[in-house]
């Protein structure tokens, strides 16, 4: 029963969402019609998304599971815009986006919003490019080396490729700053050997040399970390009002808001520390400082990294969320026209490339459209 139950799940959140087939339709009702213990799981569904509030319902969906089984069901059979371009992930987007329009059925009215459109802008970007500062303010631009490449930049020797920055040498300890603008990501390696992946809209503040005791860096937005083991020079990440202690390990920091520093152990250990308290981190947790102490949780690996790889995950997430994923990884300014669209949770993911395809599968499955004007999208 327990494969008969992922079936009838599966065809529960398309015909929910208004994507099901005209076939598996058929299938589906055909099936609820001569076997009872279809029908009381079907039932069974729809007695909890009645019961649960839109928060509880959606919470029990998996996007990064839902892509995956939605990756088996079309691979080698589908046709059209998602089959060309290698895209299936965009048939699993339309397919949770659509619980967005669930959530807005059940919305009781009751939140007060100000009337006319709410405003998500993008922050001013001096530079568009990927550059390494110096303490005395020389800059390189990064992203512009068509092959590797060794520069000199005050006395720090570093060698540039693709996406890619390693400090190779330095006679004098010198601090310098990895920024990543907007619609990019870029690896570092430090001085020690360590990696550091950062997201769109990210700085790391760095020494060209670790001296002796600890190395220690600084972060703000979002970098997943590898660090080279030494036990004699702990590790330290600087983020908001945190300080994450390590020895040898992965981990992703998101300090985006830097009042709200979220950490997820991949590998190894870490211990945090923030307002006074410590807290040692497990692999596969995460954890929240909110400014008076630590939330701890559980998380999900492929979710939590799929940035490295170009996807955002979200889940029962709004669309003010949404927006400052729009912000950092395509450099557009979002409006929603329509200030009730705050109240919209949705489910599923965005891949970094094109947006319209997004666009065009949040349209199709929750009715909201856009138009694009310049720097800005229009969602209503």
């Amino acid at each position: 029963m327990e494969s008969n139950y992922g079936q009838i799940r599966q065809w529960y959140i398309e015909k929910l969402s208004g994507v099901i087939s005209a076939a598996d339709n058929e299938r589906l009702e055909q099936w609820l019609a001569t076997d009872s213990e279809a029908r009381q799981v079907w039932q069974s569904m729809e007695e909890d998304r009645k019961r649960l509030d839109p928060e509880g319902f959606l919470a029990g969906i998996a996007p990064e599971e839902e892509l995956r089984k939605v990756k088996q069901r079309l691979k080698g059979k589908r046709t059209g815009r998602i089959q060309r371009i290698g895209r299936y992930a965009a048939a699993a987007a339309l397919l949770l986006v659509a619980m967005s329009v669930w959530y807005t059925l059940r919305d009781d009215g009751g939140v007060q919003l100000a009337n006319g459109p709410v405003v998500f802008p993008v922050a001013a970007t001096a530079n568009p490019h990927v550059q390494l500062i110096s303490s005395n303010g020389q800059s390189l631009n990064l992203d512009t080396a068509a092959s590797p490449t060794t520069i000199e930049l005050q006395g720090m020797s570093v060698r540039t490729a693709a996406e890619e920055l390693q400090v190779v040498h330095s006679e004098e300890v010198v601090m310098n700053t990895l920024v990543v603008p907007m619609k990019a990501t870029y690896r570092i390696v430090l001085p020690d050997g360590s990696k550091v992946w950062l997201n769109a809209m990210s700085k790391l503040h760095f020494p060209s040399r670790f001296t002796e005791g600890t190395r220690e860096v600084s972060l703000e937005g979002e970098g997943y970390f590898e660090i080279a083991a030494d036990k004699e020079k702990p590790f330290i990440v600087h983020a908001g009002r945190n300080q994450i202690h390590v020895l040898g390990t992965r981990f992703n920091v998101n300090s985006y808001q830097p009042e709200r520093v979220e950490t997820a152990l991949v590998e190894g250990s870490v211990v945090l520390v923030g307002g006074g308290q410590r807290l040692p981190l497990q692999p596969g947790y995460a954890a929240t400082y909110n400014g008076k102490g630590f939330e701890k949780t559980e998380f999900d690996e492929t979710a939590i990294l799929a940035w490295k790889e170009g996807i955002y995950y979200f889940r029962n997430a709004s669309l003010d969320d949404l927006a400052l994923v729009i912000n950092r990884w395509y450099g557009l300014s979002v409006s929603l026209e329509d200030a009730s669209l705050v109240r919209h949770r949705i489910t599923g993911l965005m891949e970094r490339g094109d947006i319209t395809y997004f666009l065009a599968d949040l349209k199709a499955s929750t009715g909201i459209a856009h138009r694009i004007a310049g720097d800005v999208l229009y969602l209503h």
